[in-house]
């Protein structure tokens, strides 16, 4: 098994037979919340994963900061910057559609101003990185 179906539609005929038939229907809220309406219940709390995993990765300024997001469970993970050896942000974060193929583009994009926020304010606080 393991396969994905995923379908979109504005049309909600034919919701209620849809439900019988498929595992999980998750929605996604106007407040960037996913709730499955199978279960009804929010969507990272119709399955479980055993382990985390980094869902993204990137640097900012030449490798200064460290950003990732770690997968905590369906649907929730931790961005987390680095300078050094200190944490400058960790915030908990929604992963749209639990990126099975990787992080949704609007994702990314938040994390990244989050991150680029983050490294203004410690900049401010601790000062520029010396130069080699």
């Amino acid at each position: 098994m393991g396969k994905k179906i995923y379908k979109v539609t504005n049309d909600p005929k034919g919701l209620d037979a849809r439900l019988a038939r498929t595992e999980h229907v998750v929605t996604k809220h106007s407040d960037g919340s996913f709730y499955c309406e199978k279960h009804q219940c929010p969507a990272d709390q119709c399955s479980t994963r055993a382990a985390s995993d980094v869902v993204w990765f990137d640097e900012l300024d030449g490798g200064t900061f460290k950003a990732s997001v770690i997968r905590q469970r369906p649907y929730v993970g931790t961005l987390l910057l680095t300078r050094g050896d200190r944490n400058v942000l960790e915030k908990r974060v929604t992963i749209s559609y639990d990126a099975p193929f990787g992080p949704d583009g609007e994702d990314v994009h938040e994390w990244q101003r989050l991150c680029a926020e983050a490294a203004d304010i410690d900049y401010r606080r601790n000062g520029m990185p010396q130069k080699k």
